[in-house]
């Protein structure tokens, strides 16, 4: 190896451990400015984003479509939250709520109809948002199920 390929080495360590300490020194002072100035920030992101609406529109929209099973999963949780009825509370549950919206989709692209995850004992009727009262089954059934009984589905 030669002395001039050790000198870049050493300066792309040397670069890279400035950074990361440049970064570990400022980002207090990056933090006591954004509290300082936190009502003008956030007033500037609102009308950049009020500006650029139908772009920000297009790009949450975007994101939806590639990322429908976190999508679904987060709003899952939403409700349960607004009913007092979530059980799914560490980051363990949650991944495995998200491995169930994906094995929906799975099943949706393998199969000829379309799946979805359902509540066994229905929300509605006293059921509470828990991994054990969860089932991924097509969306035919589920919809004609309802909230009338809560039958486990045995089909697949």
């Amino acid at each position: 190896m030669t002395l001039e390929v050790m000198n870049v080495r050493k300066d792309t360590r040397d670069r890279k451990a400035y950074y990361k300490a440049y970064n570990d020194a400022n980002k207090e002072k990056r933090a006591a400015y954004y509290q300082a100035n936190k009502e003008r920030i956030l007033e500037e992101d609102r009308i950049q984003r009020l500006e650029n609406l139908e772009e920000a529109r297009a790009k949450d929209r975007a994101y939806g479509q590639a990322n429908k099973h976190i999508v679904n999963a987060k709003a899952s949780i939403r409700r349960s939250r607004k009913r007092n009825a979530n059980e799914i509370i560490d980051s363990e549950d949650k991944w495995v709520l998200k491995e169930m919206y994906e094995l929906a989709k799975l099943r949706n692209a393998h199969t000829n109809f379309v799946w979805e995850v359902d509540h066994i004992q229905p929300l509605s009727k006293g059921g509470k948002h828990a991994l054990d009262n969860l089932q991924v089954v097509p969306r035919q059934w589920n919809r004609r199920k309802h909230n009338h009984n809560a039958n486990k589905f045995f089909g697949a």
